[in-house]
């Protein structure tokens, strides 16, 4: 059998997203079927996939294919109709699966992270009511609290995000074979995790320095 390359283009990743990873290196050719010698076809494939362009509503043409189907040859069966869209969205199922369990368990971790940034800074705080109390009795404002819990808050997220975005970049080898078109290293993602927990640090930090500025420095210091 002789063939004429017409053209080359790309590798297409038409098994899945990773399924035909080996065939990346191997050499692919597409031969059109109507092409084939007769004998030729029993060796090729036992079924054969056929692929509409369609306007409109593409599941109001199935009938008519199969009555085409059977006119010219009714042992044919047509079976396994599906929209591309379907093909494409089973294609992804199992990562779809895999990527709504992680973003569920990463909410969890998220908002622990939150209950327990508020509760270390609130036992911190309760820890040092005294010493506010002193600093408003020496003239410090209430915004001068607010800073000061606040400011003790950020370093610990900044301290706790620089150390998790170093330990990410070291491990995103492990998701590298879990992402298409786009990078591990994606520099806008890392940016806005970054921002996104200093914000929830904040935010879990703001409630317990409030508490702080509402501190009675006569109560402290034993008043009557």
């Amino acid at each position: 059998m002789q063939a004429e390359i017409i053209g080359v283009v790309e590798h297409v990743r038409q098994w899945g997203l990773d399924a035909d990873a080996k065939s990346a290196i191997e050499a692919q050719f597409d031969y059109p079927f109507m092409q084939l010698p007769e004998k030729l076809m029993p060796l090729v494939a036992d079924a054969v996939a056929v692929v509409l362009r369609t306007e409109g509503d593409p599941t109001a043409v199935i009938g008519s294919v199969r009555r085409a189907v059977e006119e010219i040859d009714p042992r044919e069966v047509v079976y396994n109709v599906q929209t591309m869209d379907a093909v494409v969205s089973n294609s992804f199922a199992a990562r779809r699966l895999a990527m709504i369990l992680l973003g569920v368990f990463a909410s969890l971790a998220l908002v622990l992270a939150c209950v327990g940034i508020h509760g270390v800074i609130s036992y911190l705080t309760g820890q040092r009511t005294h010493e506010i109390g002193v600093r408003m009795a020496l003239g410090a404002q209430r915004s001068d609290v607010l800073r000061l819990v606040m400011g003790h808050g950020e370093r610990m997220a900044l301290i706790g995000v620089t150390l998790g975005m170093v330990s990410a970049l070291g491990l995103t080898r492990l998701m590298a074979n879990q992402l298409f078109g786009v990078s591990a290293h994606d520099p806008l993602t890392f940016a806005g995790v970054a921002m996104l927990l200093i914000t929830v640090a904040i935010a879990a930090c703001y409630m317990p320095a409030h508490r702080a500025t509402r501190v009675d420095p006569m109560i402290e210091f034993g008043e009557p």
